[in-house]
């Protein structure tokens, strides 16, 4: 059994709508603004609950969201999840349908002494992929005009956290941003003699940042997290290559990351029941349109609430009586604005599955999420959303005799 743990572990070691669209293909095509859709990885344990982790004081899983958590780790801890996402888009005029699969998250936790340990990952930090797509005709001659983009940001980080008394534990993170975000437009006629019009915009952006944590244990069986993000201000080097003038323009600005706060409360009145809350916030309006690529943002909010149940912990109980079972809701707002002001909002179910093996210490968790992004009255366009996240989470017992 031991054989095969390690296998396991080593082997996941602006414009919204052009006209009328006749065709439409993205992960969100509200992703086009700014830095794209703005990930929450709050891992596949927490996702089936809602989101809810920023008090997790579990010592069998990785901490997502809070560093203070690593402070519960006794092993060396390897996690890797896989996403699947499909969208429904739905447009006034048409609907389109866009699904992926993709690499989500990979961490590692080492214990560093007692009460304390030291991780290191990387995961998705925003999510740029739409194509928008309409007719066009000129002077009796038709053709197609099209927007499309990709890529995004990745976030690295090196994380520690430590428990100070018994009822204060507290971490920090030292975060990296980097990514790339490629926007093209075009105009095609099917006229021969019209030359094609291609507009390139790329932008590379990086940075440093960071974050702290901490949990506290108000009694035997509430415990309380908070989380904060400093403000981080990031480079943004653009470049845009005009192929019908034959032109290419460079700039370089800064893009910046307001401060956000998160709290959250977890209460477990036995091995077997788990409720939680969490609240993260975003001040976004602290952001001016030229701090970040030219677009208006405002304040974000993230909340969400959960239940998880395992009918034993016996180790001699039968299969089904081991796992666990969750479930939630979590209710968010992204920063972009239409031009009305109006902001987008999430509204998404959840539930989820653990399945333990090895003896307890490794676990397979499944998150599904079900929602709606958007409105088709504020926004000509609303996203029906089916998440599915898969985390295999192994541990081993490393540098011990």
């Amino acid at each position: 059994m031991k054989q095969i743990n390690r296998k396991i572990c080593a082997a996941i070691a602006g414009l919204l709508v052009l006209g009328l669209v006749q065709t439409a293909a993205a992960s969100s095509i509200f992703s086009r603004t700014g830095v794209g859709i703005i990930r929450y990885n709050p891992g596949a344990m927490a996702m089936g609950m809602g989101g809810v982790g920023l008090a997790d004081a579990n010592v069998l899983s990785i901490p997502h969201l809070n560093p203070a958590g690593l402070s519960f780790t006794s092993l060396t801890r390897f996690e890797g999840s896989f996403l699947f996402e499909n969208t429904d888009v739905t447009f006034s005029a048409d609907d389109a349908r866009f699904a992926k699969a993709t690499f989500n998250t990979f961490r590692v936790i080492f214990p560093v002494k007692s009460g304390f340990g030291l991780g290191l990952g990387l995961e998705p930090f925003s999510d740029v992929a739409y194509k928008l797509v309409r007719p066009v005709e000129y002077e009796g001659n038709s053709g197609a005009e099209s927007l499309t983009g990709s890529g995004g940001l990745q976030h690295g980080f090196i994380e520690l956290g430590g428990k100070i008394t018994n009822w204060l534990r507290v971490g920090a993170s030292f975060d990296a941003y980097f990514g790339r975000i490629e926007n093209t437009w075009r105009l095609i006629f099917d006229d021969p003699s019209f030359n094609p019009s291609v507009d390139e915009t790329s932008t590379y952006i990086d940075g440093i940042g960071g974050h702290v944590g901490l949990i506290l244990q108000l009694g035997k069986h509430v415990d309380a997290g908070a989380v904060f993000y400093f403000p981080t201000t990031l480079t943004a080097e653009t470049q845009r290559v005009f192929q019908f003038g034959d032109q290419t323009e460079k700039q370089v600005s800064d893009l910046k990351l307001p401060f956000a706060h998160g709290y959250g409360l977890t209460i477990t009145p036995n091995a077997r029941f788990q409720a939680g809350v969490d609240l993260f916030l975003q001040s976004w309006s602290d952001i001016q349109p030229d701090e970040f690529l030219s677009v208006a943002v405002d304040n974000t909010y993230r909340l969400g609430v959960g239940l998880a149940y395992t009918p034993s912990t016996e180790f001699l109980a039968g299969f089904l009586s081991r796992l666990t079972y969750r479930a939630g809701f979590n209710t968010s707002t992204l920063p972009y604005l239409n031009a009305n002001g109006d902001q987008i909002h999430e509204n998404l179910v959840s539930f989820g599955l653990g399945v333990p093996f090895n003896f307890g210490v490794s676990k397979i968790d499944f998150g599904f999420e079900y929602g709606k992004r958007g409105s088709l009255e504020k926004f000509g366009a609303e996203e029906k959303i089916f998440r599915f996240v898969l985390t295999v989470t192994g541990g081993e017992r490393w540098f011990l005799r």
